[in-house]
C-alpha cells in the first residue's frame, strides 16, 4: 500500500467520523475511559516491576543477597562478607552496600525524624549516580581509619527542609546531634534504590556510630544489615558469576566456621527483586491481577465498540450497496471501514493518555499508613504513550473486523433497498450478554471486598483503638544512653499519668496489627517434653504496666508485669496456655528465653486473645515481656485520653520537651492510622474494583442503550403496524423492554458464576467472608438490573410514541 493511500484513506475516514459526530464521540469516549486506566495501572506495574531505577545509570544493575541459617536465600550481608566480596575483581567490576537507618535532624528548636542511608564509598559510584550540586560520596570519605562526616542530600529534602538554599555545599547540618558537612545534592531524578522509599541523606558506613548509634558491624561478621549492589566484571555472564560466588562461600565458610558456615551467596538482577525477593512474586501476581481488571474494562469498552461499529455499519447499507454496485471490491470496503476504526483507536489512545496523566496524579497523592513517605515516580512516559496508542489501535481493529465483514456481505440487492428487516443478530446480542457478564464480575467482586472490608471493621481486634494516641520514639537518635532512655520513660508514664484528663499510658516496643513485630526462640521446661536443642519460635511483645489498661485488653487471671521489677515475669495470652498447658492453670509456670537451662521466667498474667498481625487472624500464642528488661529503647507510648486530639497533641509535645528537649518534634497520631496498614490489600483490592466496576457500568449501560436505541430505529415500522393493528403502549413497552430482560437475565447469570469463581480464588483477602455472600451479590444484581432496564427504558419509551402514520410511509 502507498503512502498516499493511506493519507487518502485517513482523510476520507475523517470525513466519515464528522458526519456522524454522536457515533464518534461515544466511541472515542468509550475507548478513551477504558485506555486512560489501563495506561494509569500499567504505568504503575512499569514503575514497580519493569523501569530502570530513576537516576540510576547503571546497567544492568545487579543485587547480591546472603542466604539465612533458617533456609531463606534472599538475606542481606554483613559488611565484613561486603569488604570480601569488594576484593574479588574477577566477579564485579564496581559493588556498593548500602543500609537504611532513621535519623534526627535538628534546627534550633525543631526536631525531625529522617530517613537515612549508610553507603559505601564506591555505592553512587556502582549506581552512576552523580550530584546535581556539589560531589556523591568517595572512597576517601568512607575510610575506617579517619572517615569523614559528610552528608549527601536528596532532592527533596534539600527543597523540603532547607527551602533549596543555593549556598548548601559546605554548610553543616545536625544530624543526631552531630555537625555534618554538606558536600553535595543529588538530582531530582534519583530516589534511591528500595522501591518506594527515598532516603532523606546519605552518609558513609565507616560513620555508623554517628549514623547508627548503639549499632556496631562494621566489624561484625554476624550482623547483616546491608544490601549490596554490582556491576558485574566485563565479560561475565549471570551464571558465571554465580559460579564463582559458590566458590568464594565455600572458602569464607571454611575461614569463618562460626559466622560463614553454610552460607550462600545469590546475584540477581535489580529489577528481578523488587521491592524485595520475598515479596516480588506475591507483588507480580498483585500487579497482574490489576492488570486483568483493568484489561476487563477494555474489553467491554471494545465491545460497546463493536456494537456500535455494528449499528453503523447496518445504518450504511444503501451507501456500501451504491459502492459495490460502483465496483468497489469488498476488500476496499473492509480497508475503508478498518481506517476509520484506526482514527477512532488512535484518538482514544491519545485522550486515554491525558486520563492517565490525571489518574497517575491521583495515584501519586496516596500514602499508605507507613511511618515514612512512600515515593514512586509515576509520571507517564514515552513507555506509556506508546502503550495506550498501541494499545487503542489494536483494539480499534481487533473489535472492529467482524462488524466491517458483516457490513459488506449483504446482497446488492437487499443493500439498494436500504432494507430495513433486520431479524434479531446474534452476534449483537452475545457482545451485549458478555458486557453485562463483565460487569457483574467486576461489580460483584467490588461487593464482596466492600462487605468483607466492612466486616473486618467491625471485627474486635481483642482491643480499642478508638481513644488511644500514640506516638513513637526512637532515643538513639537523640543522644539517649539506655539509662537515659529507661528514666526518661518512666518520667513521662508518671508524668503523663497524673494529667487531668488522661485516663492511661503505657509504652510497646511493637504496636499490634502494624507491620513491625518479634519473635525470640523460647523453652519449656524439661518436663514438659521439648526438645532442648530446639527453640520454639514465639511471637513477642515487650511492653511497661498499664499496657493492657490502655489497650482494654482484658486480664483474666494474674496481675500485669511491673516496672523494674519484672526480669523473672511475662504474661501470656489464651492460645498459649490452651497450646502448652491445656486443662491446667497457666500462672505459675515457667519459661525461658535464654537457654534450654533457664534462667527461667514465671507467669504471673493470663490476658485475652488479640489480634496482632492481622485483622480476623486465627488466635496464636503471645507471650508479653518487660520493656524495661527486654525492649529495644525504640518505642511507641499509648494515651488513652478523653482530651480533644489538638489539644492533647500539645501537652505531649509539652511534657516530653520538658522531659527530653532533644526528644522534641515528635508527631503524635491516632492508633487507627498505626493498624491502617493490616487493612490496606483489602482496600486496594476493593478500590479498584469498585472504581472499575462503576465503569464497566456505565460502559455496559451505554452500549445497551445504543443497541436498543438502533432496534427501535430499525424497528420503526414494524412498530407503527402494531400500533394501527391495536397494540396499547404498554405492549409496544414490553416488546423493547423484553430484549433487554433477556440480555441482561444471560449477562447476569454468567457473570454471577464468574464472579463467585473469583471469590473462591481470591478468599483470602475476604477476612473471613464467605465467597458466596448473599447480600454482597443482591445487592449487586439490583444495581445492575436497574441500571440495565433504565438503559432499555429510554428507548422504549421513544418507541411508545411512533406516530403509525409516520411510520407506515417509511420505505
Amino acid at each position: 500500500m502507498r503512502w498516499g493511500d493511506l493519507r487518502s484513506d485517513a482523510a476520507q475516514a475523517l470525513r466519515a467520523l464528522r458526519r456522524q459526530p454522536g457515533f464518534s464521540l461515544m466511541a472515542v469516549l468509550s475507548l478513551a475511559v477504558a485506555i486512560g486506566v489501563n495506561a494509569t495501572i500499567f504505568g504503575l506495574v512499569d514503575a514497580i516491576l519493569w523501569k530502570p531505577l530513576p537516576g540510576v545509570r547503571s546497567a544492568p544493575l545487579m543485587s547480591v543477597f546472603t542466604s539465612e541459617s533458617d533456609g531463606n536465600g534472599f538475606g542481606v550481608t554483613s559488611y565484613p562478607a561486603f569488604r570480601d566480596l569488594r576484593g574479588h575483581h574477577d566477579v564485579f567490576e564496581r559493588v556498593g552496600a548500602a543500609a537504611l537507618t532513621p535519623m534526627r535532624i535538628t534546627e534550633g528548636d525543631r526536631s525531625d525524624r529522617v530517613l537515612g542511608m549508610m553507603v559505601s564509598g564506591d555505592w553512587f559510584g556502582t549506581l552512576g549516580v552523580q550530584a546535581a550540586r556539589g560531589r556523591v560520596l568517595h572512597e576517601a570519605d568512607d575510610r575506617p581509619e579517619g572517615p569523614a562526616a559528610a552528608v549527601v542530600l536528596s532532592d527533596g529534602f534539600w527543597r523540603r527542609r532547607l527551602a533549596a538554599a543555593p549556598d548548601i555545599v559546605g554548610r553543616t547540618v545536625q544530624l543526631n546531634g552531630h555537625a555534618w558537612e554538606v558536600v553535595g545534592v543529588l538530582p531530582p531524578s534519583f530516589r534511591g534504590v528500595f522501591m518506594g522509599f527515598t532516603p532523606d541523606v546519605f552518609v558513609p558506613t565507616a560513620m555508623e556510630s554517628w549514623a547508627a548509634p548503639g549499632r556496631s558491624e562494621m566489624a561484625n561478621r554476624g550482623g547483616r544489615s546491608y544490601t549490596v549492589y554490582a556491576q558485574l566484571a566485563r565479560g561475565l555472564d549471570l551464571k558465571q558469576a554465580q559460579h564463582r560466588l559458590d566458590a568464594i562461600a565455600a572458602e569464607l565458610g571454611r575461614e569463618y566456621p562460626a559466622s560463614d558456615s553454610g552460607r550462600a551467596f545469590l546475584v540477581l538482577p535489580e529489577v528481578d527483586s523488587r521491592p524485595f525477593p520475598q515479596a516480588h512474586t506475591i507483588l507480580a501476581a498483585f500487579m497482574a491481577l490489576l492488570l486483568v481488571i483493568t484489561g476487563l474494562v477494555l474489553v467491554i469498552a471494545c465491545v460497546n465498540l463493536a456494537g456500535l461499529l455494528l449499528a453503523r455499519g447496518r445504518e450504511r447499507r444503501r451507501e456500501i450497496g451504491v459502492r459495490l454496485a460502483l465496483g468497489a471490491t469488498r476488500g476496499r470496503l473492509i480497508r475503508m471501514l478498518v481506517s476509520e476504526s484506526v482514527v477512532l483507536g488512535l484518538t482514544g489512545g491519545a485522550a486515554g493518555l491525558a486520563i492517565a496523566y490525571g489518574g497517575t496524579r491521583l495515584l501519586a497523592r496516596f500514602q499508605p499508613p507507613l511511618p515514612v513517605p512512600v515515593t514512586i515516580d509515576l509520571q507517564p512516559d514515552v513507555r506509556v504513550a506508546v502503550f495506550s496508542l498501541v494499545l487503542g489501535l489494536v483494539s480499534a481493529v481487533m473489535f472492529a473486523l467482524v462488524p466491517a465483514w458483516q457490513s459488506v456481505s449483504p446482497s446488492l440487492a437487499g443493500a439498494l433497498r436500504d432494507d430495513a428487516s433486520v431479524g434479531r443478530s446474534r452476534f449483537r446480542s452475545a457482545l451485549m450478554i458478555t458486557q453485562i457478564a463483565l460487569s457483574m464480575l467486576l461489580l460483584a467482586s467490588a461487593g464482596l471486598f466492600t462487605r468483607a472490608l466492612s466486616r473486618a471493621g467491625a471485627l474486635s481486634p481483642g482491643f480499642q483503638p478508638h481513644g488511644v494516641t500514640g506516638v513513637d520514639f526512637d532515643p538513639s537518635l537523640s543522644g539517649l544512653d539506655r539509662a537515659q532512655t529507661l528514666g526518661f520513660y518512666r518520667d513521662l508514664l508518671a508524668d503523663l499519668g497524673a494529667h487531668p484528663g488522661v485516663e492511661s499510658v503505657a509504652l510497646a516496643e511493637h504496636v499490634p496489627l502494624s507491620l513491625g513485630w518479634s519473635e525470640a526462640g523460647m523453652w519449656l521446661t524439661a518436663a514438659e517434653g521439648q526438645d532442648p536443642d530446639r527453640p520454639l519460635d514465639q511471637p513477642v511483645n515487650a511492653v511497661s504496666p498499664g499496657y493492657f489498661e490502655t489497650l482494654r485488653i482484658p486480664l483474666l487471671r494474674g496481675r500485669p508485669l511491673r516496672m523494674g521489677q519484672a526480669q523473672g515475669e511475662v504474661v501470656v495470652n489464651q492460645s498459649f496456655a490452651k497450646r502448652f498447658w491445656p486443662g491446667q492453670e497457666a500462672l505459675g509456670r515457667r519459661v525461658s528465653f535464654d537457654g534450654p537451662e533457664g534462667p527461667w521466667r514465671t507467669v504471673v498474667g493470663l490476658a485475652a486473645d488479640a489480634c496482632y498481625r492481622s485483622v480476623g487472624e486465627s488466635p496464636r500464642p503471645f507471650v508479653y515481656l518487660a520493656l524495661d528488661h527486654d525492649g529495644d529503647d525504640d518505642a511507641t507510648l499509648f494515651v488513652r485520653s478523653s482530651l480533644p486530639a489538638g489539644e492533647l497533641a500539645a501537652v505531649l509535645r509539652s511534657r516530653i520537651r520538658a522531659l527530653a528537649p532533644a526528644m522534641a518534634g515528635v508527631q503524635p497520631r491516632p492508633l487507627e492510622y498505626y493498624i491502617g496498614g493490616s487493612l490496606l490489600p483489602g482496600r486496594l483490592a476493593g478500590g479498584v474494583l469498585s472504581a472499575t466496576g462503576v465503569l464497566a457500568l456505565l460502559l455496559a449501560c451505554l452500549g445497551l442503550y445504543a443497541v436498543v436505541a438502533y432496534s427501535v430505529s430499525r424497528r420503526t415500522r414494524e412498530i407503527g403496524v402494531r400500533v394501527a393493528l391495536g397494540a396499547l403502549p404498554r405492549d409496544i413497552l414490553g416488546l423493547v423492554m423484553n430484549e433487554g430482560t433477556r440480555l441482561l437475565a444471560w449477562g447476569a447469570g454468567i457473570g454471577m458464576v464468574l464472579a463467585i469463581a473469583a471469590g473462591f480464588a481470591l478468599r483470602g483477602l475476604l477476612y473471613g467472608l464467605s465467597p458466596l455472600d448473599v447480600p454482597a451479590y443482591a445487592g449487586v444484581l439490583a444495581l445492575l438490573a436497574v441500571s440495565t432496564l433504565i438503559a432499555c427504558w429510554l428507548p422504549a419509551r421513544r418507541a411508545v410514541d411512533v406516530d403509525p402514520v409516520v411510520a407506515l410511509r417509511q420505505e
